[in-house]
């Protein structure tokens, strides 16, 4: 269990020991935790059998003695044995779903940090060929805009209006 989640322990102290911005890491790392965590075609995991493995009905609790309520306070309950067959499996489909759900549409800022930042160019072949030249247009057209915009505003002259009275300068200061 402990290599389990090592992958966690190791972002986590990457991130909290970081004494700088760390936007740039989290697509990357939230992409490495998907592909550790992924269903491996070569061992004949797929996405389907991940989905019936966590909310498939063999899963669901089928006991209904569990609604019983003890009347004395002194009996002590036991508890059935679990069958952890298989648990680190349903562990690894478990987190690759709820990363999936909650990370299924592209950090496209978290993208962009990294794209922006010499350090992280390294980590971006987690993203697809795809998401890496969408993100670079992205950008591009972005840069063009402020870049416009700036010339815009050079070209632009504040006029003032002329001092009419015959204060002294230093007192309107």
């Amino acid at each position: 269990m402990v290599n389990f989640l090592k992958p966690f322990e190791e972002i986590t102290r990457h991130i909290c020991g970081s004494k700088y911005s760390t936007l740039n890491l989290v697509y990357s790392y939230i992409r490495t935790l998907k592909n550790k965590f992924a269903p491996k075609e070569e061992n004949n995991e797929f996405f389907e059998d991940w989905i019936n493995l966590i909310y498939g009905p063999e899963n669901l609790d089928t006991n209904s003695d569990s609604s019983l309520k003890l009347e004395d306070s002194n009996t002590v309950e036991y508890l059935l044995p679990v069958n952890c067959f298989g648990l680190l499996k349903k562990a690894r489909a478990a987190i690759f779903l709820s990363i999936d759900k909650l990370w299924s549409t592209s950090n496209l800022i978290g993208l962009k940090a990294s794209i922006l930042d010499p350090r992280a160019i390294k980590l971006l072949p987690f993203a697809t060929v795809q998401e890496h030249e969408e993100t670079k247009a992205q950008v591009r057209a972005e840069l063009l805009l402020l870049k416009t915009q700036s010339n815009i505003l050079s070209n632009t002259k504040i006029e003032r209006s002329p001092v009419t009275t015959d204060e002294d300068p230093q007192d309107s200061l």
